[in-house]
């Protein structure tokens, strides 16, 4: 598996999505290690926003692996197409270091 990644030069980075990555936290947060000794960046889609998930024990560990969190629901009222990454006006972009956030947009 590392000769793979190590192997595709256009790779730096994953994205956990589609159901919720935090309800898995334990064996994404092994996952998100492994990537980061890879070199590779962690990006996250939440339906949960930052401030639920930091209330989740279960969590906290997962989210100290995380490089960028997209949080909050889809809402389809507030649907845009004009927010890098995200597709409706509520969802947050965070830039987190240790989960710790460095910026938000």
């Amino acid at each position: 598996m590392r000769q793979i990644w190590q192997s595709r030069a256009h790779i730096d980075g994953v994205t956990f999505s589609g159901g919720d990555p935090f309800c898995q936290p334990l064996p994404l947060y092994h996952l998100a290690r492994w990537c980061h000794r890879l070199g590779l960046d962690v990006m996250a889609y939440s339906g949960w926003t930052l401030e639920e998930l930091r209330a989740k024990p279960e969590c906290r560990n997962l989210l100290n692996e995380i490089d960028i969190l997209v949080d909050g629901r889809f809402i389809i009222a507030r649907k845009t197409l004009t927010m890098r990454f995200r597709g409706s006006s509520n969802q947050r972009l965070y830039h987190l270091k240790h989960g710790e956030v460095i910026s938000v947009e």
